[in-house]
């Protein structure tokens, strides 16, 4: 009897084939005589099935969409004063305030232009900052903002007042 799998023969879960030599009428041919006994035994079937769920789940991680993520959490005298997550994804950006001590989350965008030569990262004077938008975010609240250029930079901060230097 022909092994299946784990070196055991397994029982059959579809009709049994017939066994005969080489050459008979039911099966002529030579390579007939290994064929199995069973269509799908029941060990060999999950091999496969589990198998084939594997391929199938690394072709959809394939496809994931390059995302950005951004968090800025500030803690002072062991409190925390602000918590918020910015995530780009596609040219869709949603910016997130979970928690700010005075009750909101400050949000400023902009973009850099600098000329040939000059760092917006240095701090030189001669890049010029485009504000985008600016607007404030409850705690819990969310909000999302299309097509922002590639390259936007932007801060958050629990009050109006407070500067968005670098």
């Amino acid at each position: 009897m022909p092994l299946h799998c784990d070196g055991s023969p397994p029982p059959c879960i579809h009709k049994e084939l017939p066994h005969e030599v080489p050459g008979s009428p039911e099966f002529p041919g030579p390579a007939r005589d290994r064929m199995p006994r069973c269509l799908f035994p029941p060990r060999c079937a999950m091999h496969f099935l589990t198998i084939l769920l594997s391929c199938l789940l690394a072709l959809f991680g394939v496809d994931e969409r390059p995302t950005t993520t951004s968090i800025t959490r500030v803690v002072g005298d062991g409190t925390e004063l602000l918590f918020s997550k910015t995530t780009q994804v596609e040219g869709q950006t949603v910016f997130e305030c979970f928690s700010s001590a005075s009750g909101g989350c400050h949000y400023r965008i902009w973009e850099e232009s600098c000329p040939a030569g000059a760092h917006a990262a240095s701090g030189d004077q001669a890049c010029q900052r485009h504000e985008l938008d600016r607007f404030e975010l409850a705690v819990g609240r969310r909000h999302q903002v299309q097509g922002l250029p590639r390259g936007f930079r932007h801060c958050v901060t629990t009050g109006t007042d407070a500067s968005c230097a670098s």
